[in-house]
């Protein structure tokens, strides 16, 4: 989630389903982590999520040269 919440109590907030972010490791390496999902709601079908998230994920998988794992 990314959000704000400011000293007079207003809130602006909205659910992240596609992010990515750098961390850099102690040995002076770099690490990519990735979050790829879906807004679930009281009708979703869980495996209508899962295949959309598998079809988010290959994009841009594809573009690293890595594959969705199994």
């Amino acid at each position: 989630m990314v959000g704000y919440f400011s000293p007079n109590g207003a809130a602006d907030l909205s659910v992240t389903i596609r992010s990515a972010a750098f961390q850099n490791s102690p040995a002076g390496g770099q690490r990519l982590s990735g979050g790829i999902g879906g807004a679930i709601t009281a009708d979703s079908d869980p495996d209508d999520e899962l295949a959309e998230v598998h079809t988010k994920a290959t994009a841009i998988l594809g573009v690293f040269g890595a594959t969705f794992p199994t």
